[in-house]
């Protein structure tokens, strides 16, 4: 509510700062409800241990020597309950934080490469690299997204997924790969989030949208297709023409003068009407 630069109008962000309060009490009171599945999912992960030791491969962003560097460590499974072997990668910069994914032309491999995007401090960028997820070699990285205006942009954190086709606002001529969101600080201060798309030769191409939010820090991407739940009635479907319910930016929506809901005010009950039905279906996770 306290949010002056938000492109929404004073109605519309007070119902949204409405919705959110009363979706944050339901999780509360769903919270209670999740230690049937928490045990259960426990007895799964018990299970698969011995394959993730032998199969796994792990990330680890750590310190170097006690200092404020981060630095990254890879080790792949060893079959054991021996302690595992990190091994420290010396071929990237000093980092904040990692991001790591299957890209779409992996996803069927038994043995895929993951594409890992690396959120630099020294310099500050945004660099990608490929990662085996049997050997744990890194390859060495390529720069793909500098800072703005001068260098005044400092980048805090990185999350990336293969793209999806259908994003809204998304321009598909260059054939894209990844997506990437990052969440920003800009001298003044101000934290806001841009989004890129990466493609095959790492070329990166921003997405014109930057919502502004105090204090981000934090950015991990979630997809959701637009698609309605089977039991949800048909005035709670998203409109297609709403792009924060797909993570991803939209054209933006004109307020009419008429008798008949704005996009902004149908996408507020549709946001907790169908937060309602996820938390009720989805939300019973293990903690």
């Amino acid at each position: 509510m306290t949010n002056d630069q938000s492109p929404l109008v004073k109605d519309v962000r007070k119902k949204c700062h409405s919705a959110l309060i009363k979706f944050k009490a339901l999780l509360r009171h769903l919270r209670g409800l999740w230690e049937a599945d928490y045990k259960e999912m426990l007895k799964v992960a018990e299970k698969v241990t011995a394959a993730a030791r032998e199969r796994g491969l792990y990330a680890h962003v750590g310190y170097w020597d006690g200092m404020a560097h981060q630095i990254l460590y890879i080790a792949p499974g060893n079959g054991s309950k021996d302690s595992l072997k990190w091994d420290y990668k010396k071929n990237t910069a000093w980092m904040s934080s990692i991001s790591i994914h299957i890209p779409k032309a992996e996803k069927e491999s038994f043995t895929p490469k993951y594409e890992l995007l690396v959120c630099e401090q020294a310099p500050n960028r945004i660099g990608r690299h490929t990662l085996d997820s049997i050997t744990g070699h890194l390859s060495d990285g390529a720069p793909v997204i500098e800072p703005r205006y001068n260098g005044r942009e400092k980048f805090l954190d990185v999350s990336a997924m293969a793209i999806n086709e259908g994003h809204i606002g998304i321009d598909y001529s260059s054939q894209p790969l990844t997506l990437v969101s990052l969440a920003i600080k800009e001298r003044g201060p101000g934290y806001y989030v841009n989004i890129y798309m990466l493609d095959k030769s790492n070329k990166s191409t921003r997405v014109n949208w930057e919502p502004r939010i105090a204090g981000t820090r934090d950015i991990r991407d979630l997809y959701l297709p637009p698609t309605a739940l089977p039991d949800v009635m048909e005035e709670f479907v998203m409109p297609t023409t709403c792009g924060f319910w797909r993570g991803t930016p939209g054209p933006q929506s004109k307020v009419r003068k008429t008798g008949q809901p704005t996009t902004e005010s149908r996408s507020i009950r549709t946001m907790y009407g169908s937060l309602e039905r996820v938390a009720s279906r989805v939300l019973r996770m293990p903690r």
